[in-house]
């Protein structure tokens, strides 16, 4: 089993070919390859509730001329720990011969102690696919070795389908502070907004799943950090989905209330001017991306620095989030559907006025 410790972040197609110039610049640039995900699970999602992923993936050089130039790898991930805003997943990958799962692989030791319980194994089937172009690049600084990736193609589940780009940091040596000084220096080329959804929970969201699998659990531990992803999906929602912009105040505002003041303009910022920012001015903001990421580092920061114990962190997150309802007319906080109106925006901003 290894550890995977990474970055994700969405950037708009048209972001793609000058933050690929700055990175054949500064790193080493791999090969380009074409990649076939098929990903599996049982008919009442058994693996979506506990956020796990098997695939098979299907790649080639990107410029295939035979079947016999192809490759598959089986993947199993589960949801694993965060460390200071950062994802750290399980992952297992064993070689295959042909494009079909095999299950002994995942009936192993090591595997059965994370595989979900009620997962029928003789079950599986392909519940929706991810078809892409990967770039990849090696970047290297004080002894550290990033792999930077640019993904660009199509997530596909039955006759819906959706766009797909992303670039992904993963530490190959090294610590996982190298991707926070990485990242800095890719932000100051293109807006890339943080990403706690991945390609698997895309899928089974376009393939119908409920939102409720994904959704972080007040109950687990580290219930800062799971509130700081929560943004940055909610942020993700507002940019590439066009939800309500509330979404993102449902779950920035108590974040906001647990920083000390002198941190707080990052977060502030972007509260404010997701209310009065068409979605194509957030999508290209290079400032707010960047404020997202100062506002998740700190917030990671806070939840292993400050006194507080967790339950005393949801304390206040649950206080917080009452005093947004207040001014706020929802019509549903698990849909995350809300009616706002200009009397209210007033309201809401005079909550983070300094």
């Amino acid at each position: 089993m290894a550890k995977e410790i990474e970055l994700k972040l969405r950037l708009a197609p048209e972001s793609t070919a000058q933050l690929a110039q700055w990175l054949d610049a500064h790193a080493d640039a791999g090969r380009e390859s074409r990649l076939l995900n098929d990903y599996y699970d049982t008919p009442d999602l058994a693996l979506a509730g506990p956020r796990a992923a098997l695939r098979i993936r299907t790649s080639d050089s990107g410029e295939r001329k035979n079947y016999a130039d192809e490759s598959y790898e089986q993947t199993f991930k589960t949801r694993g720990d965060s460390e200071a805003a950062v994802q750290v997943r399980n992952e297992w990958n064993w070689p295959l011969a042909e494009r079909a799962l095999d299950l002994t692989y995942l009936r192993s030791p090591e595997v059965a102690d994370h595989w979900p319980h009620d997962a029928d194994m003789d079950a599986l089937n392909i519940v929706f696919t991810t078809h892409f172009q990967r770039r990849r690049w090696l970047w290297k600084h004080d002894g550290a070795e990033v792999e930077v990736v640019i993904d660009q193609g199509e997530i596909k589940a039955g006759e819906h389908h959706q766009p797909l780009c992303e670039t992904e940091l993963e530490v190959y040596a090294g610590q996982a502070e190298a991707l926070w000084v990485l990242l800095a220096q890719m932000q100051q080329q293109a807006p890339l907004w943080l990403s706690d959804v991945s390609k698997a929970e895309r899928g089974y969201r376009l393939a119908g799943c409920e939102v409720h699998h994904f959704h972080a659990d007040d109950t687990q531990p580290q219930v800062l950090i799971n509130h700081v992803f929560d943004l940055q999906r909610a942020c993700e929602q507002v940019i590439w989905n066009n939800a309500s912009a509330m979404v993102v105040w449902q779950f920035g505002y108590p974040l906001w209330s647990l920083l000390p003041i002198s941190q707080r303009e990052p977060l502030t910022r972007l509260l404010r001017r997701v209310l009065s920012e068409s979605v194509d001015v957030l999508q290209g903001s290079s400032e707010l991306a960047i404020d997202l990421t100062l506002a998740s580092r700190r917030l990671a920061e806070l939840s292993t620095e400050s006194q507080l114990s967790q339950s005393d962190h949801l304390v206040r997150l649950v206080e917080a989030r009452r005093q947004l309802m207040d001014v706020i007319e929802c019509s549903d906080i698990n849909t995350n559907t809300f009616n706002i109106d200009i009397k209210k925006t007033s309201e809401l901003l005079t909550l983070i006025k300094d």
